[in-house]
């Protein structure tokens, strides 16, 4: 006779507890499997081991989600551990029922089971773009990857930011140019480094600056607009970065020949309006090493150079007014000394005058005096 039976003998109480769980009016699951004992033994195994499976797989969930605090989706989780519970003590009852009948309670806890099942499947569908946006195991290690070559670019551009700035920090106007082409050129690690001006005439023409060749200063010639790579950075006023075949691309710049050019990287001069005053341009012989770095660095540069360009124009627009004021005022001061002088000549031409008339008179007064 099974326990509940001898509680129930025992205690009255205990009469629902053993109608709920030890029914009379079915028939065990056993007499299912004629009570062949290898058959019993190997669904009660297996439906134990299942159980305890479940059981174990909820309690490592609840583990991970208390140990790592703020995870995302923990609702999930825990919706995931009672379903697998409930799965779990589903099979439990698979065993109980073998000699117990409890179908009622059995069918209660499957429909128990289906709810949180459904109710689980519900938010896993809302949910599944989220899942669909979490990033691989790949694509994070791409990133970090990405992240950590970003790191490297940004302190590399500091590097050759602190490089440069240490080089032309005390020096402004004209002699600007150069020096920024010279410490660009050694913290690029690039041939050629140029500054050039527009210069507004017809057809326009470029008035370098600063050149700096193959690791000396070069002559500051003018050449035409026409043709050459800098156009389209004026024409758009935009950076343009060529990294190979660049001789091909213009032909008629016969400058990038003779400097055994293959790259170009230019970004333009801009003024507050935005209108293009000149290029600062990098041209080497193979591709540049990390050309976003470089476009970042002559970019920042190329904003000083803007600045120096439009003080050396304001100071000739000055000086030219001076030098103009300087000769209005000379010419205005020999204007004065000649019409002083004229005014002199006149005022002694008149005392002389003046003095021949008074000697006249005087001779007239002695003449009727005698």
């Amino acid at each position: 006779m099974s326990t509940l039976y001898l509680l129930s003998d025992m205690n009255p109480t205990w009469l629902p507890l053993k109608t709920l769980l030890s029914p009379d009016s079915y028939m065990p699951h056993g007499h299912c499997y004629l009570w062949q004992t290898p058959l019993v033994s190997l669904h009660v195994i297996s439906d134990v081991l299942i159980a305890i499976a479940y059981f174990s797989i909820p309690a490592m969930l609840v583990y991970f989600v208390r140990q790592r605090q703020g995870i995302p989706f923990s609702r999930v989780f825990l919706l995931f551990g009672a379903f697998i519970s409930l799965c779990g003590l589903g099979h439990l009852l698979e065993v109980w029922t073998l000699w117990h009948p409890a179908y009622w309670v059995s069918g209660v806890e499957q429909a128990l089971t289906a709810l949180v099942s459904c109710y689980t499947a519900l938010q896993l569908v809302e949910l599944l773009p989220q899942f669909l946006a979490l990033r691989s195991p790949q694509e994070l290690e791409e990133m970090n990857r990405a992240l950590q070559q970003e790191i490297v670019d940004r302190q590399r551009a500091e590097q050759i930011l602190q490089g440069i700035l240490s080089g032309t920090a005390s020096t402004t106007g004209a002699n600007f140019f150069p020096a920024l082409a010279q410490n660009l050129a050694a913290s690029l690690n690039v041939r050629h480094v140029l500054v050039s001006e527009v210069i507004n005439i017809q057809p326009p023409h470029m008035q370098l600056l600063a050149a700096w060749v193959d690791g000396q200063l070069g002559q500051l010639v003018c050449y035409p607009l026409a043709g050459s790579a800098c156009e389209a950075v004026v024409n758009t006023a935009g950076a343009r970065y060529y990294p190979e075949q660049v001789q091909a691309m213009f032909p008629q710049a016969e400058g990038l020949a003779s400097l055994k050019a293959e790259s170009y990287l230019g970004v333009p001069l801009l003024d507050g309006q935005g209108q293009v005053l000149g290029v600062l341009s990098v041209i080497h012989d193979r591709p540049l090493d990390n050309p976003e770095v470089a476009q970042t660095v002559i970019a920042l540069f190329a904003a000083r150079a803007a600045t120096e360009l439009q003080r050396l124009r304001a100071e000739q627009i000055i000086r030219s007014a001076v030098e103009e004021l300087e000769q209005r005022v000379q010419e205005r001061t020999a204007d004065l000394v000649q019409a002083n002088a004229q005014l002199a000549q006149e005022i002694q031409e008149r005392m002389t005058v003046e003095s021949v008339l008074q000697a006249t008179l005087e001779r007239e007064q002695e003449a009727r005096a005698q």
